[in-house]
């Protein structure tokens, strides 16, 4: 009797340990890959290799390396696939870190640039103050924004531009009429809208809304719409964009 209950415990034991047990399959050979990944707390959260077979669901760890996205070659000691969740272990042979672009730093990789530009270019420019002045709160630094760093937010407008080659032309600081404009975006296709931008900062909140007339002001005072018009562009939009820290406040005209 004792030894039949002995079987019996056994057997259940046997199955439990057959419907228990995973099927993993191991998809990529014991060899040297070209591979893009992504590592969040030493884990890898996306792999791609040879700039294909893009794997998430990822349980894997390069514990030693900080932060950030890396490109390169990896040895791949196993990668073993079960219902879509990839278990990993790699040796770094070659590598090297990828810093973010200009505006993956202060736009990600969402829709906030692309929504913020699409309000410029449609020429909804109160959209285009609310886009911005929410990715000024969300994204950029305190520090970056702090007094008198005009050159910041130049920067910031004018990286922003980049999203608009193909089918703008950007200029910064170019002489025009009686002056020098701080930005302009000037349509491939004369019949679209143009835009000029002058920025100007202040150490005073209360201002932002009469400095941002002052830069409109100086845009229509110093003719800076002349090369403009010069090459045939009819419809423009001139603004002017007072910062203060974090917030804005944009004329326009």
């Amino acid at each position: 009797m004792k030894k039949l209950f002995l079987l019996m415990i056994l057997l259940v034991v046997l199955m439990l340990r057959s419907s228990l047990s995973v099927r993993v399959t191991e998809i990529f050979q014991k060899e040297v890959y070209r591979m893009n990944l992504s590592l969040e707390d030493g884990k890898i959260k996306i792999l791609k290799i040879n700039n294909k077979y893009p794997l998430k669901n990822i349980y894997g760890k390069l514990g030693y390396k900080e932060n950030g996205n890396y490109e390169g070659y990896f040895l791949v000691k196993y990668i073993k696939e079960y219902e879509n969740i990839y278990f990993v272990e790699l040796e770094d042979i070659k590598s090297t870190k990828i810093e973010d672009s200009f505006l993956e730093k202060y736009f990600g990789r969402g829709n906030k640039l692309s929504d913020l530009m699409e309000a410029l270019t449609e020429n909804r420019i109160e959209d285009y103050e609310e886009n911005l002045q929410e990715i000024l709160l969300t994204s950029v630094s305190y520090n970056d924004t702090k007094k008198g760093n005009e050159a910041f937010y130049h920067g910031l407008i004018m990286g922003m531009g980049l999203y608009l080659e193909g089918e703008y032309i950007t200029k910064s600081n170019i002489e025009s009429g009686l002056g020098r404009y701080d930005f302009l975006i000037e349509p491939k296709n004369k019949s679209k809208r143009a835009f000029i931008m002058e920025f100007k900062s202040t150490d005073s909140v209360e201002k932002l809304e009469e400095v941002s007339k002052e830069a409109l002001k100086q845009i229509e005072d110093k003719k800076y719409d002349i090369s403009l018009k010069q090459n045939g562009i009819k419809e423009i939009t001139y603004i002017g964009i007072a910062f203060s820290g974090k917030e804005i406040k944009i004329s326009f005209k």
